[in-house]
């Protein structure tokens, strides 16, 4: 890392299961898989599926994953740089911790510093920030690397080892070109958006689907109302229209008062009807 414009270096770690290259993949890959809780494995493959190169620093099955810091700048009187750590635990809370001070030296010419300590272990959603003075802003440069601490769980002794095989050169090195890795981050974004189109199509034929069956529903219901709206009117017209019972049981003698009230229930059958009429 480099100070360009800040004075500050922030680093973060990301953890996630161990996972293989895809043939359509290509570049750099940090895989750190998880053993137990708080004890990582870490491994750096360059390249793709066909032609990888992996540089692992698997030394037990116990590892613990930690980082060492060291200055690359000469150390002076009025220069200082300073670690934290910003670690984030539930509901969002953050605690900061001091790691390092440079200031705490005792002996000031000490050129060859390198920090390694238990509480250099990033878990997820915690950071490191270096601080340098401005004085520094220009040569204020810092190797940030991993190491394990192996832990023996037969006779409990800690031993420190370094990662041997992580050869900086060569790690560039076995990188494809710029432009195969183009090509193959291009044809794999395109397979992606194809998905995405899919999905889209589907969605919309189904929210259209839906609509549409809600309409039909609403139609429906408005149809057999107008259905049964004209159809009710018609039974109180055709019992009313009918003569009278009590005029078949009259007299046959009497046709003079027979034909009366004959005229009297087809006029009042007539004016029903009119009313009727009206009212509709």
């Amino acid at each position: 890392f480099q100070l360009d414009k800040s004075a500050l270096i922030i680093l973060t770690v990301t953890y996630f299961k161990e996972q293989q290259l895809n043939n359509d993949q290509s570049g750099v890959v940090l895989n750190i898989s998880t053993v137990m809780p708080q004890f990582y494995m870490g491994t750096i493959v360059a390249g793709s599926q066909k032609r990888q190169k992996r540089f692992s620093c698997r030394i037990s099955n116990y590892p613990r994953l930690l980082y060492g810091i060291q200055p690359l700048f000469p150390k002076t009187d009025n220069a200082w740089w300073r670690i934290y750590m910003i670690r984030t635990r539930m509901f969002g809370q953050k605690l900061v911790e001091s790691i390092f001070n440079s200031l705490m030296l005792s002996d000031q010419n000490e050129t060859n510093i390198e920090v390694i300590s238990g509480d250099i272990f990033l878990r997820p959603g915690d950071y490191l920030i270096i601080e340098c003075a401005p004085s520094l802003e220009s040569s204020c440069k810092f190797l940030i690397y991993y190491k394990y601490k192996n832990i023996q769980l037969k006779d409990f002794i800690e031993i420190d080892h370094t990662c041997q095989n992580n050869d900086y050169p060569n790690l560039f090195e076995s990188i494809p070109s710029r432009t195969l890795f183009e090509t193959e981050q291009l044809q794999s974004s395109v397979s992606s958006m194809d998905t995405t189109k899919i999905s889209f199509l589907i969605g919309i034929l189904l929210f259209a689907t839906w609509i549409s069956i809600i309409f039909g529903c609403v139609i429906m219901r408005r149809a057999r109302g107008l259905v049964n709206y004209r159809t009710e009117p018609s039974s109180p017209i055709s019992t009313q229209s009918t003569k009278p019972n009590f005029v078949q049981r009259r007299p046959a003698n009497d046709q003079n008062e027979q034909q009366r009230l004959i005229a009297a229930g087809d006029r009042t059958a007539q004016l029903d009807i009119e009313h009727m009429g009206l009212m509709s």
